[in-house]
């Protein structure tokens, strides 16, 4: 078949004017261009192999990072279990760590961890996963962060304030205090969905921080400073994130 007018035209300005040489001239053409595009495809599954080991082992670690991080809470509170379950099964329920007003610096360390029973055990567990995992999602830093805070706002509760307290509950308005400040800070999307969420599923919460509101037998001063040390750890982190001028 005689080449288009077009294509012959080219091959005259080339000096190929016989209708036999262009064409196979036409047909090495179109084999080269193949080999061309089968060279590019096999270099590309090449690449894709060699690549696959590289995602798979990133997507691994990963998975592990966020595997390792979503136990973290899980494990603070199996202490927090663990305790309980000893105190009612051998000591029926009177073995308590609380902080107590100048008592051992050790209570201050295990109040979280102790607890008045399964009822108020089950009640600040419902409450810690998932606010724990909402920090998390930010990072590990920031989850320790806020037990410091809460730690921090504990010795002058400690020192001075009258009566005994224990439970997780100052660390969960901690992480509450903490989720809601940051995003006010920050501004950004993640920090301020996050926010909301903590708003919608525990903003109810938050009466309990004045001590009229609060039910009687529950120590408002530690579920308030617990809250105010979030609060406090939101804004070291976010100053430490912010580009100093």
């Amino acid at each position: 078949m005689p080449p288009r007018p077009a294509l012959r035209l080219e091959l005259v300005s080339v000096g190929l004017l016989d209708g036999p040489r262009a064409g196979f001239l036409g047909a090495w053409g179109a084999c080269q261009a193949v080999f061309l595009a089968w060279d590019r495809l096999e270099y590309l599954g090449q690449t894709c192999i060699l690549m696959a080991p590289s995602l798979a082992q990133r997507l691994d670690r990963s998975l592990a990072v966020l595997g390792t991080t979503t136990l973290i809470p899980v494990g603070i509170l199996a202490l927090a279990w663990g305790q309980e379950l000893i105190d009612a099964v051998l000591f029926g329920g009177h073995w308590n760590l609380p902080m107590v007003q100048g008592g051992s610096l050790l209570g201050v360390l295990t109040a979280p961890f102790s607890h008045s029973g399964f009822g108020h055990l089950i009640s600040n567990s419902i409450a810690f996963l998932p606010l724990s995992w909402l920090v998390l999602l930010r990072g590990r830093r920031d989850y320790w962060a806020v037990w410091i805070g809460v730690y921090a706002l504990a010795l002058p509760v400690w020192l001075w304030w009258p009566g005994a307290s224990h439970g997780l509950s100052g660390v969960i308005y901690g992480l509450l205090g903490y989720l809601l400040v940051i995003g006010w800070l920050e501004k950004r999307f993640i920090s301020i969905v996050l926010s909301m969420l903590a708003v919608v599923a525990f903003g109810g919460m938050l009466p309990a921080l004045l001590p009229f509101l609060s039910p009687a037998g529950v120590s408002w001063i530690g579920h308030a400073s617990g809250f105010v040390g979030g609060m406090l750890a939101a804004l070291a982190i976010h100053r430490e994130a912010t580009p100093q001028a």
